[in-house]
């Protein structure tokens, strides 16, 4: 089976044109180059000169599919914008971003040949929405990549099982020898496409082999980069702890039980750092920050498991851990949409609903060094008087905010006002665009001169810092710009939050008890991150 898959790889990528590709060796390495068939070897002309393996030696190639996300289309066109619209191409993985780059770049070319230009590479852009391309590395795949890669995960997962099998059992106080195993599981990690998760998965086997200092480099680097995932918060403070960096450990540990305030594992966690720091530092502030944090709960529940195995990182989605091997993950990647939420109740923000799309997770950051989850208020989608806006009202349980919200009978004619808008995908950046503008009421209505820029989700009008209204997102790659200018009126927000006041917060119970009361959120705009899975299927 394991030859047939191995000639499947090689038939499928070597049929086609290639030019810098990635050959995955079982040994180990990766080499990058323009790959040839001769017989029962492969060759790869590197930038270093020629290498020629054995075909049974290779676990999977990966194809340069080029700079484009089509083939044949003519070279790319770096969109130009200035100011914290700008986007970096490095960053992007999707093509609706590049589509909204490029809508960008339009509002401001000169008509003819700049403009055609610039529409003809919008077009191919649209073209790779339909067709699902996301971009790793600096090659855009297709679904069918990402199905491929995944059985090839599945099926070296299934050897990695049988290596682990073969190991000797440990005898006389010898122990057993994993070096196979470990290098196996690498191996198997490696193959995983999207690289968020591909570097979880390497982070996984370097904490199951021991090497903690290189699983806390890679957590540290992936907490860094997506603040949104609790898991690398907590693989960076569970790795320390392995270190017996205590102290260290505390601010990841924190973040993460404040990103999981139910979760056992998370008090667990920060317990074990506690307990990792040194008396030395007792009266440290990041200790005694964390001892106030932990002291708020009670015991942890006896089913809780404090020893030193695998943990059960706390991924999106449903994952499932064990001992000795590496997860089949539900998803080929993650997304992460984010909007501007503004607080209209003591409890309660409101944002756009088409970022929360799919989402298995919701998260707001309160500060520079909080993130915590939220959960939706469902409402009735209709009214007597017709559809409820495109906005979604979510509970932020253990937090208190100073509403924004004001009569919509107030006087708001003339009043300065700020419009406060975000790209709707992470990778476009998170520094929230603040536009100045000037309110004007007429015949009951609330106008305002500012528009938001293609790709920028709902967008809260604050006038003294009150609400005054929502410009509704411009985020749908298929429409002209994004979407058409429109403004949420103040009078269907508060119909919103008068049938929110009837329902339940949907907060719920908790797992974990916990003494104090909420804590007091400053500001009044707030950025959501929602995070969802994709998984590719053939159609």
């Amino acid at each position: 089976m394991k030859k047939l898959i191995t000639i499947l790889f090689l038939g499928m990528f070597l049929c086609q044109p290639a030019m810098a590709d990635s050959v995955y060796l079982r040994d180990g390495r990766k080499l990058e180059g323009k790959v040839t068939k001769s017989g029962d070897n492969v060759i790869i002309e590197t930038s270093g000169g020629k290498e020629t393996v054995s075909a049974a030696d290779v676990i999977y190639i990966a194809p340069d599919a080029g700079d484009t996300p089509t083939s044949g289309s003519a070279g790319a066109v770096t969109p130009s914008v200035d100011g914290p619209t700008a986007v970096g191409v490095d960053q992007v993985t999707r093509p609706e971003t590049m589509v909204f780059q490029f809508m960008r770049k339009l509002t401001t070319a000169i008509p003819g040949d700049e403009s055609l230009a610039l529409r003809k590479q919008l077009e191919t852009w649209r073209a790779a929405v339909h067709d699902r391309k996301r971009k790793v590395g600096s090659n855009w795949l297709a679904p069918k990549d990402f199905i491929s890669r995944r059985a090839a995960y599945d099926e070296n997962n299934k050897e990695l099982q049988d290596v682990i099998k073969k190991i000797k059992p440990a005898v006389a106080g010898t122990p057993r020898d994993m070096g196979p195993a470990w290098l196996k599981m690498r191996q198997t990690a490696m193959l995983w496409n999207d690289p968020v998760i591909r570097n979880f998965l390497m982070a996984i086997t370097d904490y199951q082999s021991g090497n903690y200092q290189q699983s806390y480099t890679l957590f540290r680097q992936l907490h860094a980069d997506e603040p949104a995932f609790a898991a690398f918060a907590q693989g960076e403070a569970v790795a320390l702890c392995e270190l017996g960096d205590g102290l260290k450990a505390l601010t990841p540990a924190m973040e993460f039980i404040k990103m999981r305030p139910d979760a056992p594992e998370a008090l667990a966690l920060l317990r074990r750092a506690i307990q990792k720091t040194s008396g030395a530092e007792a009266k440290n502030p990041l200790f005694l920050a964390a001892k106030e944090l932990s002291e708020k709960y009670g015991e942890l529940p006896a089913s809780t498991s404090t020893q030193n195995k695998m943990p059960n990182w706390l991924m999106p989605g449903k994952w499932t851990f064990k001992d000795e091997t590496l997860p089949m993950p539900p998803v080929d990647r993650y997304t992460v949409r984010q909007a501007v939420a503004v607080a209209v109740t003591g409890d309660t923000l409101l944002v756009d609903s088409a970022a929360l799309v799919d989402a298995t997770e919701i998260m707001v950051r309160i500060d520079k060094n909080t993130v915590v989850p939220a959960v939706v208020r469902k409402l009735s989608t209709t009214t007597k008087t017709g559809p409820m806006p495109a906005l979604t009202l979510l509970t932020v349980p253990g937090y208190v905010f100073a509403p924004a919200t004001r009569d919509e009978f107030a006087e708001l004619n003339d009043k300065d006002a700020t419009i406060s808008s975000l790209g709707i995908f992470e990778e476009m950046g998170s520094r929230i665009r603040q536009t100045s503008d000037t309110l004007q009421v007429a015949d009951s209505q609330v106008k305002v001169s500012g528009k938001l820029l293609p790709g920028e989700g709902a967008a809260p009008i604050l006038a003294e810092d009150q609400l005054a209204g929502f410009l509704a997102g411009k985020t749908d790659p298929a429409a002209d710009d994004g979407g058409t200018d429109q403004l949420i009126p103040l009078a269907q927000i508060n119909q919103m939050i008068r049938l929110a006041a009837k329902t339940s917060s949907g907060s719920g119970s908790t797992k974990l008890k916990r003494t104090g009361g909420p804590q007091t959120a400053e500001g009044k705009t707030f950025i959501v991150y929602a995070v969802s899975g994709e998984k590719f299927e053939d159609k």
